[in-house]
């Protein structure tokens, strides 16, 4: 997770305070940003600076990384000269929708005699007039589906177009599917709560190479966390470039469902501490990357001593 750029005092009263808004039809969502406090030129560039990693730091991380991969040979990383260090950091943006979707499915199953949750019991509701709150997840959940019976809206059918009954073209015999009493089919209303993601990264071209993926998994600082029913842009004070790209990130929204509604958006923007190490041997060089706060190494196709020619599956544990 990112580390907060704002205070834990400032973001204590950011917090919703309940899920209560959401529900039934009609309800209302706070529309107001939850920020509450500009983030200076000051922080920003406080947040941006981060300790700039000496030889030992760089070796270390390398021959470790290196320790990890079965056919690589840890020389290069432990003799190799150090020629460049790069600070190429990348800014992170993200747009969450949470959403919920609800639809109405019938289901069929025997009829065992008994009673009936007909119409005449009382009035069917619509699928958005369930309430389903105690099904609610936590907001921004990757997905979640329940589903429960619509009151009222049991029935008695035919089965396979025939009367229930005891029937078959020239003989009497039992129907395998109700054994002759029909059957009885109810509405479910199904809902689906899910975050729908929009995600952009900003780097420079030091950082170009590196897959965006692995931006959005690596660990920085955040420099906003904005909660609304629908975010707009943030504001940064004298940033142009941090202005522009958050409205960049609010225009890649990702479009929702008809048959769902939005519950709330958050919208968030980081730095992530980027650098680029080039190390030389004569004529041959290689480069690699360290991200995060974490200090994870990216290093894909490049490292000189490697045995296994990509036939042996060292990196897929690693996902890179």
């Amino acid at each position: 997770m990112e580390q907060p750029l704002l205070s834990p005092e400032k973001r204590e009263s950011e917090r919703w305070s309940s899920y209560e808004h959401v529900g039934r039809a009609g309800s209302v969502i706070p529309t107001a940003s939850l920020t509450g406090a500009e983030v200076s030129v000051d922080e920003i560039r406080s947040a941006a600076a981060f300790p700039r990693l000496d030889e030992v730091e760089i070796r270390e991380l390398l021959i470790d990384h290196v320790g990890h991969r079965c056919c690589w040979g840890s020389r290069p990383a432990r003799t190799w000269t150090i020629h460049a260090v790069e600070d190429c950091n990348v800014y992170v943006g993200t747009l969450e929708t949470f959403v919920e979707e609800r639809e109405t499915i019938t289901e069929t199953e025997p009829y065992l005699a008994g009673d009936v949750d007909g119409r005449d019991k009382g009035p069917q509701l619509g699928v958005w007039e369930l309430d389903l709150r105690s099904e609610f997840p936590v907001l921004f959940t990757p997905h979640k589906e329940s589903r429960t019976i619509v009151p009222h809206s049991e029935v008695v059918e035919k089965c396979s177009g025939q009367e229930p009954g005891f029937y078959k073209a020239n003989q009497m015999s039992q129907c395998s599917a109700c054994y002759g009493r029909g059957l009885i089919a109810h509405k479910d209303g199904s809902d689906t709560m899910r975050t729908i993601l929009a995600r952009k990264v900003s780097a420079t071209s030091g950082a170009a190479s590196v897959p965006d993926e692995v931006f959005h998994r690596a660990k920085g600082v955040q420099l906003c966390n904005t909660q609304a029913y629908q975010c707009a842009p943030a504001f940064f004070a004298d940033s142009y470039f941090l202005n522009k790209f958050s409205s960049e990130v609010i225009a890649e929204r990702s479009p929702v469902p008809p048959t769902a509604r939005v519950i709330c958006e958050r919208h968030t923007i980081s730095v992530v501490p980027v650098t680029r190490v080039t190390m030389t041997r004569q004529r041959h060089s290689f480069s690699f990357y360290i991200i995060g706060t974490s200090r994870e190494v990216y290093l894909k196709d490049s490292y000189p001593s490697r045995f296994c020619w990509g036939l042996c599956p060292c990196l897929d544990w690693l996902q890179l």
